[in-house]
């Protein structure tokens, strides 16, 4: 090659513009900051990167005004510790470019030293890392979103460590719990709810550690403070992704709106139920009334003995006819006082099967079938009986042309609460099944579902109460049993009855009927109902007993301090007056040891009772009472006192 084309190639030396130019090529700009003057420079390459015509900011604390908010603290640590250090540094920060965004840089600064000048100057350059600074602030973006969105979520939030330690609530949580957040986290159960819901929150915990369970429970949070909230609360096993320790997670949802909003729903119902149950007494017993006041209006301008003995009949089947309805309602309220006794049910259904001929047409047939080695149940055999005098006269009435009535037993046992479709429930054990099926139109769901409830029927007015299968309904319940009812129109009817059973032999022996007598001794009325205090003291005084009367606890208390030759008190449980029947029973006991008392009452609840003056001894009427009772019942009462 030629001198002259070497002297082409050889190497020129880079000037100061030369190594300027290759760092603006390769950066996003460089600057220059004079610490004691407080003076900043931008190059052209880092004006132009962010937009600006000029220079943006001349001092320090105008740069700091640019960078993002979150950035701010982490840049003035960074050039603190340079400038006490004289260390050079690095840090990503975004700076507010021209259209008012955020561009993510990377700074490294680094300080110079002119010659024989002591002054310090920083100098460096940017270096646009928009990649990697927009994944990072993607990231912060979306930790920031999850936190708002647990802070803020209208559910409790929670997280709680292998040792049942909180840690981790939102304000949600911490508001169901009745504390601060500060004061829900590092927490337990035990420290926010009460007795009650901390247990039950424990095996709930308990279930999620050891089995790895997701569990839902539905149900009141009661705070230390006795706040209550009822809460749809999911639990659920979590594992920490650096540790690996158990977790548990969990959502619930504050339900106690819904819950007083169905309180207030069911209580409507239950008034509206009420309304229909009160309006079917009134008219019945409006019924009743009338043919009484008919009756005694007609006894007193009647000519003959035979007018007047009608008028009797006629008065005396009303008052059976009021009683009947009463024992209805009270059968229906589980509040009827039951005589029980060990029965097996196929000797029950081979009596009404007798009856049950005598009463349905020819046209219906009757099948039962009895079930082998039956176990035997507690039951009022006469209420039992007349629930199935009525079921059949139900299913007589659903088959005007003729059909056919299954009545079968069987033994079933219930190894898990059986829920029936009523939300009726039983226990698990063994039952005697009672299921009485006819052949007739059956019923629609609308029917069925209100077949239940009292004075409900489709029968025409006057052909029906509705209290038929009400009752049933209530004395299975009162004995611990069920009732189910199974229906399809133009399929038939099933009832089912499940009666409890018991390991004790029923006794089959039969018992000859006892025939009160009558009697001479002293007996003390006590009832505060003037017409039945006189019907009673009537009914004892004719036959021969001597008869005192009193119309409260404290008229009687006074009259038995003057005379101690009372041998019997009958006396009401609820009276008026600062005595009542048991008070007054217990006082004058003291005073005669071993005095029999009859204790006759309208409120099933109490007469049902032993305690507080009520002994084993006593006995029991439930008004009304019948002559026949009232009689068999003193006469009871008077010998065993004697036999003592």
């Amino acid at each position: 090659m030629a001198e002259a084309d070497l002297d082409g190639l050889s190497p020129r030396w880079m000037d100061a513009a030369d190594y300027s130019w290759m760092l603006e090529d390769r950066t996003a700009g460089t600057f220059y900051w004079d610490r004691e003057a407080d003076a900043v420079q931008w190059s052209p390459k880092l004006l132009s990167v962010l937009g600006y015509q000029d220079q943006k900011a001349t001092n320090l604390l105008q740069v700091e005004e640019l960078i993002h908010p979150d950035d701010q603290d982490p840049h003035k640590d960074r050039l603190q510790h340079a400038i006490d250090s004289g260390e050079s540094y690095t840090v990503d920060i975004r700076l507010r470019n021209a259209a008012g965004l955020f561009q993510p840089f990377r700074v490294q600064g680094f300080w110079l030293r002119r010659p024989q000048n002591p002054r310090r100057y920083l100098t460096g350059f940017l270096t646009e890392i928009s990649d990697v600074a927009h994944l990072r602030d993607q990231v912060a973006r979306i930790e920031r979103l999850f936190q708002a969105f647990f802070d803020h979520a209208p559910a409790a939030v929670y997280m709680k460590d292998s040792q049942r330690r909180h840690i981790y609530g939102n304000a949600f949580a911490a508001r169901i719990a009745g504390c601060s957040v500060d004061e829900f986290i590092g927490s337990t159960t035990a420290d926010l709810f009460d007795e009650e819901t901390d247990r039950a929150l424990v095996e709930v915990d308990r279930r999620i550690l050891e089995n790895d369970e997701i569990v839902i429970r539905h149900g009141e949070f009661e705070t230390g403070n006795g706040e209550k909230h009822y809460v749809y609360d999911t639990s659920f096993p979590l594992e920490d992704p650096l540790t690996g320790d158990r977790l548990i997670g969990g959502f619930g949802l504050d339900t106690t709106r819904q819950h007083e909003a169905e309180l207030a729903l069911a209580q409507n119902q239950k008034m509206d139920a009420l309304g229909q149950l009160v309006g079917g007494i009134a008219h019945d017993f409006n019924n009743t009334l009338a043919v009484l006041q008919g009756n005694l209006d007609l006894i007193e301008s009647a000519d003959t003995q035979l007018e007047i003995d009608n008028c009797l009949s006629q008065i005396s089947k009303g008052v059976v006819r009021g009683a009947r309805l009463t024992k209805q309602l009270l059968a229906y309220a589980r509040k009827s006082v039951l005589t029980t006794e060990l029965t097996n049910l196929n000797d029950v259904i081979r009596d009404v099967d007798r009856m049950l001929r005598r009463i349905l047409p020819e046209t219906i047939s009757i099948e039962t079938v009895s079930g082998v080695g039956l176990w035997s149940t507690r039951i009022d055999r006469t209420q039992v009986e007349s629930a199935i005098l009525n079921i059949a006269l139900n299913a007589r009435d659903a088959m005007p042309d003729g059909g056919r009535i299954t009545i079968e037993t069987s033994n079933t046992r219930l190894d898990d609460d059986y829920v029936l479709e009523r939300g009726e429930t039983l226990a698990p054990g063994r039952y005697v099944l009672l299921a009485i099926t006819d052949t007739g139109i059956g019923m629609t769901g609308e029917v069925l579902e209100s077949a239940f409830d009292p004075f409900y029927t489709t029968k025409a007015v006057g052909e029906g109460t509705g209290m038929g299968l009400p009752m049933v309904q209530g004395l299975m319940r009162q004995i611990e049993g069920a009732a189910q009812l199974y229906s399809e129109p133009g399929v038939g009817t099933t009832l089912k009855l499940y009666f409890p059973a018991t390991s004790e032999a029923a006794n089959t022996a039969t018992s000859r009927p006892e025939v009160a007598r009558q009697g001479d001794e002293h007996i003390l009325v006590v009832e505060d109902d003037d017409g039945v205090r006189d019907i009673i003291c009537r009914q004892l005084s004719r036959l021969g007993y001597r008869v005192t009367e009193a119309s409260d606890g404290d008229q009687a208390l006074a009259f038995l301090s003057s005379n101690d030759d009372v041998e019997l008190l009958v006396t009401d449980i609820v009276m008026p007056g600062h005595v009542q029947g048991p008070e007054l029973a217990t006082r004058l006991r003291a005073l005669r040891p071993g005095l029999p008392v009859i204790f006759m009452s309208g409120y099933p609840r109490e007469a049902s009772i032993h305690g507080n003056g009520l002994q084993p001894d006593d006995i029991n009427l439930m008004k009304p009472v019948k002559a026949s009772a009232l009689a068999k019942a003193v006469r009871s009462a008077l010998d065993n006192a004697e036999s003592r």
